[in-house]
């Protein structure tokens, strides 16, 4: 196992509370600007451990590897050469490594695998973006405990702001620092149940950002497996996305926080 400094690169989670609220859409964009507008390396790690959508956002072949053939491995032998294998490369040269291809594999992944490849991500690369999923198991846990910033993702719908708020709750009786939490607002249709500023309190959270409706851009490039980015770069979705990544690469990150240990006091 790694037991040296985890390096200078930075994890950044994207969490939402409940699915369907753009949460693979947003981080695979987001690796993608960070690669080539930014010139940083970048993975992207998909924690949606049982249903991941991020390969399929991306052209890859049908077979490729995956984060399941990295935990089939003990995780005293996981090391930079190894957790190389399990990667395929999305366009503009980020790296991705992609959920179990079958649900039940999901099971395999434990908080240790994560902690050390994360560990070994860290080493080898300037932005680790996780797509986690909605449940803040063990595993996701591991990620919340090493990222730098948590990218909490909500619609502006009472179901998902209810979800991401409960979660929000929870983060921080586990002793999150609110400087971590940064909140997105993304518009997926026509349709809000509130304004940006009545998300904002209802989250009792300052907003760092908000994604413009434009479901023809969003949809097209999930449809084809390619980053809007890159397919309708003048879209206002991308410009929004871009400020978003311009933020992430020019904060220096959190400060450090008592960080009690999700993972461990999620198994209490």
């Amino acid at each position: 196992m790694v037991e040296a400094d985890p390096g200078p690169g930075r994890v950044v989670a994207v969490y939402s509370g409940k699915g369907g609220v753009g949460r693979t859409t947003l981080c695979v964009n987001l690796a993608s600007v960070l690669a080539t507008d930014h010139h940083r390396r970048v993975v992207a790690l998909d924690m949606d451990l049982q249903y991941g959508d991020l390969a399929s956002m991306i052209p890859s072949p049908e077979e490729h590897p995956s984060l399941g053939d990295l935990v089939a491995a003990p995780v005293d032998d996981l090391d930079a050469d190894f957790v190389a294998t399990g990667m395929i490369e999305g366009p503009g040269g980020f790296k991705v490594i992609a959920c179990p291809p079958r649900p039940e594999l999901s099971e395999l992944v434990t908080a240790a695998h994560v902690t050390q490849i994360l560990t070994i991500l860290k080493q080898r690369f300037e932005i680790v973006l996780v797509d986690c999923g909605a449940h803040l198991a063990d595993p996701t846990a591991a990620v919340m405990d090493m990222a730098d910033t948590v990218l909490l993702l909500t619609s502006a719908t009472t179901p998902a702001l209810k979800s991401l708020r409960l979660a929000m709750e929870l983060l921080r009786r586990l002793g999150m620092a609110e400087s971590k939490m940064q909140v997105v607002l993304n518009h997926p249709d026509d349709h809000a149940d509130f304004s940006d500023e009545e998300v904002a309190a209802n989250l009792s959270h300052h907003l760092a950002g908000s994604l413009p409706h434009d479901s023809k851009t969003a949809v097209v490039a999930i449809d084809s497996g390619e980053p809007f980015v890159y397919t309708r770069p003048r879209s206002g979705l991308a410009a929004g996305v871009r400020r978003l990544a311009a933020s992430i690469d020019r904060d220096s990150g959190a400060p450090a926080d008592d960080r009690r240990g999700l993972m461990g006091i999620l198994t209490r």
